[in-house]
């Protein structure tokens, strides 16, 4: 389980991340993001999170993955050009 968990990793992932997490996912626990977040806080990371109530592990409201590619489209535009 170790060796598979995001968490033993979060100290050594570079850049700023984007979490994002459906409410009601029944795959991944919302409460396995929060220990991400705070294993990210620990190590001093820099990482901007959303959830999306309602959702599950797809996250399938339209307007939800507009504000997912809106996000993305905004902070990446200093590396893509």
């Amino acid at each position: 389980y170790e060796k598979g968990s995001c968490l033993t990793y979060a100290k050594n992932l570079k850049g700023k991340l984007f979490i994002h997490h459906g409410a009601v996912d029944d795959n991944v626990h919302p409460g396995n993001t929060i220990q991400l977040v705070q294993a990210l806080l620990k190590e001093n990371k820099k990482f901007d999170m959303m959830i999306y109530p309602e959702q599950q592990h797809g996250i399938a409201f339209p307007r939800y993955g507009e504000s997912r590619v809106e996000y993305l489209i905004e902070h990446l535009k200093p590396v893509v050009k």
